[in-house]
């Protein structure tokens, strides 16, 4: 008896270039007195021809892995098998910054003018645009449970919004410079 215990995906960037894609089930066989023998059997599917990839995240319910790249497009490939589907949504904009989800569904960017937008990838189309913002944005983050999207500017000022609503839910400052990520704890707070 065979039971399929997780599907690894190995996704390579190299240089900010998506170089290489691979997906593999690993299957627990516990047939000859619960023994366990665990199975990979495939080589990555090697990726090239596209722009520098900003941000990725793969969807672990669709089995599918999602990148933006410099020049807004958003991609999107099969992880089992390996194989592109395409482009999925052009943003409009060259983003300096992006964040998937972690369910791959939502992706956050900001642009050279300090425009927060996120978009819904499922339905191909802007959540909100926070177009008040002039500073630049450096580093952008999803809550775990996507309730919270964070961003950090180069003059420090922090802002929280909800991305269902774009609402702004907090702002604070630090010192400008000094935030290189960004992170938001188990509870989203």
């Amino acid at each position: 008896m065979s039971r399929l215990l997780r599907t690894f995906v190995l996704a390579c960037v190299l240089a900010g270039n998506l170089s290489g894609l691979a997906a593999e089930p690993v299957y627990i066989d516990l047939s000859d007195n619960e023994s366990v023998r665990v199975g990979l059997r495939s080589e990555p599917v090697p990726i090239s021809g596209y722009p520098t990839v900003i941000s990725m995240a793969i969807s672990t319910e669709s089995m599918r892995l999602r990148a933006v790249d410099i020049g807004g497009d958003v991609r999107q490939w099969s992880v089992s098998p390996p194989k592109q589907e395409g482009v999925i949504v052009r943003l409009g904009e060259e983003p300096v910054c992006a964040a998937f989800s972690a369910d791959a569904k939502w992706l956050a960017s900001a642009d050279a003018q300090g425009v927060v937008s996120v978009t819904d990838l499922e339905k191909g189309k802007a959540v909100f645009r926070d177009e008040g913002r002039t500073e630049n944005t450096v580093v952008l983050e999803f809550s775990k449970d996507a309730r919270r999207l964070g961003g950090v500017t180069s003059n420090g000022a922090v802002r929280v919004w909800e991305p269902q609503s774009g609402k702004l839910t907090a702002r604070f400052e630090v010192t400008p410079g000094s935030v290189q990520s960004l992170s938001f704890s188990d509870d989203g707070e």
